[in-house]
């Protein structure tokens, strides 16, 4: 059975634990990871900013997000153009 690891720039930002999920593509591996981790987004993009290191960004299919204290909170950024 495939096992799903985060690299550590992730862990950093919120806790993925290493585990076993079913499936035949990368796709329902993926998806079986994410439905049994909840609390844990989709990420598609994650960045930190290198002069204020509290403050990450992330974009994932429910929207964009902000947080100013580390990820431990975040707000979303509304009224997004693409």
């Amino acid at each position: 059975m495939p096992v799903v690891r985060f690299t550590r720039n992730i862990q950093r930002q919120v806790e993925c634990p290493e585990r076993e999920a079913a499936g035949s593509t990368v796709r329902e591996v993926l998806e079986t990871w994410f439905a049994a981790s909840a609390g844990v987004q989709d990420p598609h993009l994650l960045a930190q900013c290198r002069a204020n290191p509290e403050v990450v960004w992330t974009q994932h299919h429910n929207g964009i997000f902000v947080s100013r204290d580390g990820a431990r909170t975040c707000q979303e950024i509304e009224n997004v153009s693409p």
